[in-house]
């Protein structure tokens, strides 16, 4: 009778054990994080797998220019923490160890003005 009772035990604790390592590795398959396509459906931007690093700030002081960082990559995101009303947005782009701006003038654009921005990696 004991036998009985240690056997069904084993087969428990065996199912458990089953049912547990199975819904880890479901739970590890699921997707996470955030995730920006463009207008082809390519994945442009994934933070699933990533962490992303803030690097420091800058100013415009209304003019093109740039900042040298080792740490700066393609993949450097920028936000614009303030900018006049009257003022236009430069154009930000990021190669490996640069971060540049350029004020894209057009016929009736306003006119440049101090942006200060935070920058950093992902």
């Amino acid at each position: 009778m004991d036998v009985i009772y240690i056997v069904i035990a084993v087969i428990v604790v065996v199912a458990a054990i089953i049912i547990i390592h199975k819904r880890r590795k479901r739970s590890a398959d699921m997707a996470q994080g955030l995730q920006v396509f463009n207008g082809n459906g390519d994945l442009i931007f994934d933070l699933a797998n990533n962490t992303s690093y803030i690097l420091g700030t800058g100013n415009t002081n209304a003019q093109d220019g740039s900042i040298s960082n080792a740490k700066i990559t393609a993949r450097a995101w920028v936000i614009v923490l303030s900018c006049p009303e009257d003022g236009s947005v430069p154009s930000f782009t990021a190669t490996q160890g640069r971060l540049s701006w350029q004020y894209l003038g057009a016929t009736h654009a306003p006119s440049p003005k101090n942006v200060t921005f935070m920058y950093g990696v992902y």
